[in-house]
C-alpha cells in the first residue's frame, strides 16, 4: 500500500469518526432527544416487541393497525427493553447515528461516482473538494440533524434513499457491460429490495419509482424494450414485491384490506386540504395555522368511524369534497406547500436560529441551482452519464409533486438533502475547476 493510499484512507476514517461524533454528540446532549413519540413509533416499537402485534401499545389489547409504515418501529422493536417496555435510549442513539455516518458516507461517494461519469475531464483535486464538500453538506445539515433527536422515520428513509441511489447507479454500470448479465440481474432485485424497504419505512417512495420509470421513457425512449431492459425490470419488481407484498397480505387478514401502504392518507391530504387552511391561507401564507378548529372538526367526524379504513376512506372524501368545492383555493394551497416545503428557514424557532438555518440553506440552495445548470449545460461524453442522474433529480420530482397536495413542511424534504448536497457540491467543484484550468491555461499562454 503507497503512502498516498494509507493517508487517504487515514482521512476517510477520521471523517467518518467525526460526523459519527457530531451526530451522536447532538443526540446525547440534548435535553429532548427521543422524549416524544408523535407520530407513535415508540408505541408500535413497543406492541411488537411485547405482543407480536403490529399495534399501539397503549391499546388494551393491542389491536393491530396499518396506519404507520412498518419498517421504522420494527427496527426500533429490536431496542425495546422487555423489563421497563420504552425503547432503549443508548440504541436509539447508536441507531441514527449510524444511520446518520452511514449516509454521509453514501452520498460523498455517490458525488465521486455519478461526477466521474458525467464530467471525466474535471480535476482529481476538484473531484476530491465536492466529495468533502457533500459530506459535510449532509452531516451538518440541519434537518438530519434535527430528525437524528426525534423518533421518526427521516433518518432511516434517507440512508435508505441513498442506499437506492448507489444501487441504481452501480445498475447502470452493469449494464452497460454485455458480459455482465447475471450481475445485472443480481443488482436489479437487490435494488428492488432496498426501493421495498424505502417504501415500507416511506411510502413515497412509490412515487418516486413510478416517476423515475415515466421520466426513463420520456427522455430514452427505446422502443421495441431491449432484452437487457425487461430483465432489470423484472428484477426490480420482484426486489419491490418480495418487501411489500408481505405487508399487503398481513393487511388483507388483520386490518381488512389490501394495503402496499398505510390507512393514513387520506388523513394527511385532510390535514392539507380543509376549509380551515385554505380560510387561513386567503388572509396569509404564514405557517403558523392554528389547527385547532380543524382538530375538534376531525375527532368528530372520526368519532362516527368503524375503524381505520373507514377513517381514512372518511377523511379522502372530505379533502377531495374540499378541492372541489374551492379549486382556485386548492391551486393556491398547493403553491403554498410547495413554498413551505423549500421554506430555508424554521418557523418555529428563535431568530438566531431561523437566521443560522436559513444562511446554510440559501447558500446551499444557490449552489445547488449552479449544480444543476452546469449538468445540464455540459454536453454528455456518453448517453448513460444522464441517465445516472435521473434517480436523483426524480427524487427531487416526487417529493415535491407529493406535497403539493398532501401536507408539507421542511421536514418533508429530508429525503432530498443528501441530493441537494450533490448537486451543491459539483456547482462548487465545477467553478474550482474551471478556475484550475484558466490558472493552467495563463501559465501555457506565458
Amino acid at each position: 500500500m503507497s503512502d498516498a493510499t494509507a493517508t487517504r484512507r487515514l482521512f476517510v476514517f477520521l471523517g467518518l469518526l467525526f460526523a459519527f461524533a457530531i451526530r451522536f454528540s447532538v443526540i446525547l446532549f440534548s435535553s429532548d432527544s427521543f422524549r416524544d413519540d408523535p407520530d407513535a413509533y415508540r408505541s408500535l416499537a413497543v406492541g411488537l416487541a411485547t405482543t407480536g402485534t403490529f399495534g399501539n401499545s397503549t391499546d388494551t389489547p393491542t389491536k393491530p393497525t396499518a396506519f404507520r409504515p412498518p419498517l421504522y418501529p420494527s427496527v426500533l422493536s429490536l431496542g425495546v427493553e422487555t423489563d421497563s417496555r420504552p425503547v432503549h435510549f443508548l440504541y436509539l442513539a447508536l441507531l441514527h447515528s449510524i444511520l446518520g455516518l452511514a449516509t454521509c458516507f453514501g452520498a460523498s461517494l455517490l458525488f465521486h461516482e455519478l461526477t466521474k461519469a458525467r464530467f471525466p475531464g474535471i480535476h482529481s483535486s476538484s473531484r476530491s473538494i465536492g466529495t468533502v464538500l457533500t459530506f459535510i453538506l449532509v452531516a451538518f445539515d440541519p434537518i438530519l440533524i434535527r430528525q437524528s433527536q426525534l423518533i421518526m422515520t427521516e433518518t432511516l428513509a434517507t440512508c435508505l434513499t441513498v442506499a437506492v441511489l448507489i444501487c441504481i447507479n452501480a445498475l447502470v454500470t452493469k449494464a452497460n457491460s454485455p458480459t455482465t448479465t447475471r450481475a445485472s440481474d443480481l443488482m436489479a432485485v437487490l435494488t428492488g429490495l432496498l426501493f421495498g424497504l424505502n417504501a415500507l419505512c416511506r411510502p413515497s417512495a412509490f412515487v418516486w419509482i413510478g416517476c423515475l420509470c415515466v421520466g426513463r421513457i420520456l427522455l430514452f425512449r427505446q422502443w421495441p424494450i431491449s432484452r437487457s431492459s425487461l430483465r432489470i425490470g423484472i428484477g426490480l419488481l420482484v426486489g419491490v414485491a418480495i418487501c411489500v407484498v408481505p405487508w399487503g397480505i398481513r393487511n388483507s387478514l388483520y386490518v381488512g384490506k389490501f394495503l402496499l401502504t398505510t390507512s393514513h392518507g387520506g388523513y394527511t391530504l385532510l390535514l392539507a386540504n380543509n376549509s380551515s387552511l385554505y380560510d387561513h391561507l386567503d388572509r396569509s401564507w404564514s405557517r403558523d395555522w392554528d389547527e385547532s378548529t380543524f382538530f375538534v372538526s376531525w375527532h368528530r367526524e372520526a368519532s362516527v368511524s368503524k375503524n381505520e379504513l373507514d377513517q381514512d376512506a372518511r377523511a379522502q372524501e372530505l379533502a377531495v369534497s374540499t378541492i372541489w368545492q374551492r379549486p382556485l383555493d386548492f391551486a393556491e394551497s398547493c403553491l403554498v406547500r410547495e413554498i413551505w416545503l423549500w421554506a430555508p428557514w424554521p418557523n418555529q424557532s428563535n431568530f438566531a436560529m431561523q437566521a443560522a438555518v436559513g444562511g446554510w440553506y440559501c447558500l446551499e440552495f444557490l449552489a445547488a441551482l449552479v449544480g444543476l445548470w452546469v449538468l445540464f449545460r455540459t454536453p454528455p461524453r456518453e448517453p448513460s452519464s444522464i441517465r445516472r442522474w435521473l434517480p436523483l433529480l426524480s427524487l427531487i420530482f416526487s417529493i415535491s409533486l407529493i406535497h403539493s397536495v398532501f401536507w408539507s413542511n421542511m421536514r418533508m424534504r429530508a429525503v432530498c438533502m443528501p441530493a441537494v448536497a450533490i448537486l451543491a457540491s459539483v456547482g462548487v467543484a465545477q467553478s474550482i475547476n474551471r478556475r484550475k484550468v484558466g490558472e493552467e491555461q495563463a501559465v501555457c499562454s506565458a
